[in-house]
């Protein structure tokens, strides 16, 4: 039975781990030369702006005008087990999503297609000490995800445009303002809707962003790809396993 290449499930899983936080890092060292330290407009003219001095042209909005829609998930309907899981606080670790942490909404209920994960879309956990503040570049296809009511959801109308907005949410500062924009108290922390659509942004020419976007793009599919591929060798791994531990296979009958 021939069923693996000649690299075994767990080497070639970490290889493509290594792959992706090495094009995670070129995605992130070129948002920062560009649109933070503005390396490729030094030699243009520069305006103040209350975020201090940007490229003329470029301005500072909020959320609510850089997205198309901000909303929050949906109230779930738990079942053990279906075909719709449920992207929740716990599953979205920030970079990477863990989704043995899913649970199920029932089919028998509909729900709108803005609590669905879409492509591109920025989530953003907004309730409780210890996971507010985690933001995740959704970057799957799947359509049958549901965000849970927890998780605020950011959608842009470019996946340039929602990459930059992961960034910019995830760097220091960033995730500082989203503190200082908390309320509630210990234990019941809450980031409210609200707020999220008030936090600024410095936001460049959409020139600007149109020309980063064949590079961004290529660096996500990859991603996207390899995080795909992943979990397909994860899940023949899990498929295999029991069957050589009973004996019903043998080291022999595979080609790792």
């Amino acid at each position: 039975m021939r069923v693996m290449n000649k690299y075994n499930t767990h080497k070639h899983v970490l290889f493509n781990k290594r792959i992706n936080d090495n094009l995670e890092q070129q995605a992130q060292t070129l948002f920062k030369s560009w649109l933070v330290d503005f390396d490729p407009f030094k030699n243009g003219k520069f305006v103040e702006s209350e975020m201090g001095m940007i490229p003329e042209g470029w301005k500072v909005i909020s959320l609510q005008e850089y997205c198309q829609e901000i909303t929050r998930g949906n109230i779930p309907t738990y079942v053990e087990k279906s075909n719709r899981p449920i992207l929740n606080q716990k599953v979205n670790k920030g970079v990477s999503l863990e989704k043995q942490y899913y649970k199920y909404n029932s089919e028998n209920v509909e729900v709108s297609i803005s609590k669905m994960a879409h492509y591109g879309d920025v989530l953003l956990n907004s309730l409780g000490q210890g996971t507010l503040g985690r933001v995740h570049l959704y970057k799957e296809k799947l359509g049958n995800v549901i965000i849970d009511q927890f998780i605020t959801i950011l959608r842009t109308n470019l996946f340039v445009k929602s990459a930059y907005l992961s960034y910019t949410l995830n760097r220091p500062e960033y995730q500082t303002i989203i503190e200082g924009n908390v309320t509630g108290s210990t234990g019941m922390w809450v980031l409210t809707i609200n707020n999220v659509r008030n936090i600024k942004i410095i936001v460049p020419k959409e020139s600007c962003f149109l020309e980063l976007a064949p590079i961004i793009n290529s660096i996500y599919q990859a991603i996207s790809n390899n995080t795909a591929e992943m979990e397909q060798l994860c899940t023949l791994r899990d498929c295999i396993l029991p069957h050589l531990m009973s004996g019903e296979l043998k080291i022999n009958d595979l080609n790792c």
